[in-house]
């Protein structure tokens, strides 16, 4: 039997395979490009970020007045790359950028809001990304080199928001602002705060304040406003941007049911708590008339305890090595774990809260972190609900 002849047939391989590299080509193509500009989309997004975190920040120290973050959010881009290139200063071929501050309540970022703003976003664009992988494929297939522009958006916010409770009756003035920096390391050992009294000065500690618009200055006022947990009802909400009625003067009644709030347990009327949240103004008025709300920050009040963090449930009670109290409602005896500014470990030291006399006031007081979550946002770094947060 004859086997049929195959000259019809002569070539077809080499045909087959010829297309089959071409299709294998433009997939590797494709899946290069799509990795290259996933590559790309991450390096301007963290571009975005940078920039509104930088922003944020000119406007906490402008003191939530728009204006300096533009610049900052754009000095910050332009040291970050992306394809390669440095993000430009100036909008050009390369990139642009759009700057906004505004007001972030929780849940809506409304640009132009305030003053005082506490957002800013930042839509950073790479400019003409070339498909590299492509427009080889392209040079040998004939076709027009193509590129695409890529698009990040970011928004970083600071301050409570608008639904946060203060703890105490205490406004925060403008000779500890330097000091309550959000971007700062929490509970640092050689930071405190105190003296924060409430006698007028040119650079104001601390005021008495209502915490809300309109409200009495008085004593029984000042005592109802203390957490239930110390012998109070509890504050209304207060938000930044608003004015709150401000306060001076020796106040012993105040002062004594905060010693109370902090002493253990042990102790008539001790309650053992710590941790308070409080408003801060970068201008008090020397504490006579309303003041605005900048910011909030918790402070960790009466207790030395590094182990201490849980704002709820700290029992603070022992001492450290060399048998100092770590609760310092008193200092007498055996003295309180040391003052930084004491060089002799063994000497009594300041108690956390004298209640009269000239250097009535309150000690031992330190910013600390607070992750609460205020209006549905937790910004977890140091400034308490005052920290700076990336929330988009």
């Amino acid at each position: 039997m004859k086997r049929r002849a195959r000259h019809g047939q002569r070539g077809i391989g080499l045909v087959a395979m010829a297309v089959w590299i071409v299709a294998l080509a433009v997939i590797m193509a494709v899946a290069v490009d799509v990795a290259r500009l996933s590559h790309t989309a991450g390096e301007v997004q963290t571009i975005a970020d940078a920039a509104a975190l930088a922003g944020a920040k000119a406007l906490y120290d402008n003191r939530g007045v728009a204006g300096p973050e533009v610049d900052a959010a754009r000095g910050v881009g332009n040291v970050n790359r992306f394809d390669g290139r440095l993000f430009p200063l100036s909008d050009n071929a390369d990139g642009t950028m759009t700057v906004e501050a505004g007001t972030f309540d929780g849940t809506t970022f409304n640009p132009g809001g305030g003053p005082p703003a506490n957002a800013v976003r930042a839509v950073a664009t790479g400019k003409a990304v070339q498909f590299v992988a492509g427009n080889l494929m392209g040079a040998v297939l004939g076709n027009t080199a193509t590129g695409s522009d890529i698009t990040k958006e970011a928004i970083a916010a600071y301050g409570c928001g608008s639904n946060c409770q203060p703890q105490l009756p205490i406004m925060l003035c403008q000779g500890l602002v330097t000091n309550l920096d959000p971007t700062q390391p929490c509970d640092p050992a050689s930071l405190n705060l105190g003296p924060l009294t409430q006698t007028p000065a040119p650079d104001d500690t601390s005021c008495w304040s209502c915490l809300s618009p309109g409200c009495s200055a008085s004593t029984p006022t000042y005592l109802a406003l203390f957490p239930p947990e110390c012998g109070g009802t509890g504050s209304a909400t207060a938000s930044v941007g608003e004015d709150v009625g401000v306060s001076n003067g020796q106040n012993t009644p105040v002062l004594r049911q905060l010693l109370d709030c902090i002493s253990p347990t042990s102790q008539p009327n001790g309650k053992n708590q710590h941790f308070f949240r409080v408003p801060v103004s970068t201008d008090c008025s020397h504490c006579n008339q309303n003041s605005r709300i900048t910011n909030f920050v918790t402070l960790k009040i009466g207790c030395t305890d590094p182990a201490c963090t849980d704002r709820d449930h700290c029992a603070c009670t022992g001492t450290d090595a060399l048998g100092r109290r770590y609760n310092t409602y008193d200092c007498s005896g055996a003295g309180c774990h040391p003052d930084p500014s004491n060089t002799d470990p063994s000497a009594p030291t300041t108690p956390a809260v004298i209640t009269n006399g000239p250097t009535a006031g309150i000690y031992w007081a330190k910013q600390v972190c607070d992750t609460d979550v205020c209006t549905g946002v937790s910004f977890a770094n140091c400034g308490g609900l005052g920290g700076f947060a990336l929330i988009k």
